[in-house]
Order: structure tokens, then sequence, then C-alpha cells
């Protein structure tokens, strides 16, 4: 024997949640739509000047006033920031072969990271991708000594002088050509036995 249940009134889940149908209006045909004034696409409405034009409270703190120009910090021109703040050239790195071919870089006193990013002393942002963008290789002049030295940076990127691999230190001389990535580097020293800033 069979009964029959009543059929629940309850919808499946998707239209479960959405509310019941209103009934639509029929239209007004006293509403003209023509009798209605135009106005151009992107044009403000008219402003209704009653209306407050700040929504700060009343209670709000104003912000203080800006310090006195002696006390504000003033933007210097990068000559003016050079003349305080030297870093003579002690050596280039010339691009002989490679992207950037026939560029050079100046190498200053202390050490000089070499990559492509914007941070790097010695940047060589010429298109050659496999640089490594920080550090791929240090090139430091010692100002006390007048000696300049090459390491092999912080990175899986290798550095080379002629067909050596760089893994200590190498004291360079002048003449030597730096393989990095794609890109060979003639070392031309500036400072020496003859010739120092200090």
């Amino acid at each position: 024997m069979r009964i029959d249940r009543p059929k629940s009134q309850r919808l499946s889940w998707p239209a479960r949640n959405e509310p019941a149908a209103r009934p639509v209006a029929e239209p007004d045909d006293s509403y003209d739509l023509h009798e209605q004034p135009t106005r151009m696409v992107g044009a403000r409405a008219p402003r209704d000047e009653s209306r407050q034009m700040s929504r700060r409270p009343d209670n709000a703190v104003e912000p203080p006033a800006p310090p006195p120009a002696d006390e504000m910090t003033r933007l210097v021109s990068p000559s003016q920031a050079a003349a305080h703040d030297v870093d003579p050239v002690v050596g280039w790195l010339v691009v002989i072969a490679g992207p950037g071919r026939g560029r050079a870089v100046e190498i200053g006193a202390g050490a000089n990271p070499l990559g492509r990013a914007l941070g790097q002393k010695l940047r060589l942002d010429f298109g050659d991708m496999q640089i490594s963008r920080e550090r791929h290789a240090v090139i430091i002049y010692d100002p006390r000594s007048g000696r300049f030295f090459l390491n092999n940076g912080e990175v899986r990127n290798l550095t080379y002088v002629g067909n050596e691999v760089v893994m200590a230190p190498v004291e360079l001389t002048g003449g030597e050509t730096i393989i990095v990535g794609a890109t060979q580097l003639r070392f031309v020293r500036f400072c020496d036995d003859r010739f120092n800033w200090s």
C-alpha cells in the first residue's frame, strides 16, 4: 500500500535563497520621457547648495601646521649632493663583447657590487639576463694599498677571469678580461703606484 505525502513547497537549493518574485507595476502613461530635461553624458547634475560640503565631524582635530622652513628637509640637486659625497673614479669596466658592447662603468673606492639592479654600483643592465640582479660579483679597491680585487658574488652564477672560475678573491692588475653571463669586460685601472686619490 502506498501513502502519498503532500508535496513540499520548498524549492531546490539555488532557487530557495532567492526572494519571492515581486509583481511588476503597470507602465504609467502619464510619464513622458521626452519632456524630461536633457543632460549631456558626463555632465554633473546641478549641485544642491543646501547639502553640507564636508563630511568631517564637528569634533575632528585640525591637522598640525607645517614646520618652519628652516626645520624642513630641503631638496638637494645631484650636483650639490656630489659635492658632499664624492666617490672618485679609480678604474673602469669596459664591455668588449656581449650586450652593451662599447659601454663602460666607473669603479669607485671600496666594495663595488656588480649586477643588473638599480642599486648596484657597477650596474650592467644592457640586456644580458644571465647576469644576476644583485651581487653577481664584487670589485674591491683598497685605497690604503692601492690594490684591486675581484670576488665572486653571493649568487649561483659564476664569474671568470680569462678562463678561470673565481672561487676566492683574485687580485686585478689591469687589462684582465672578466666574464659574467654572456658579457666580457675589460678591467682598466686608473689608480696605481703613480697616482692615488688619497
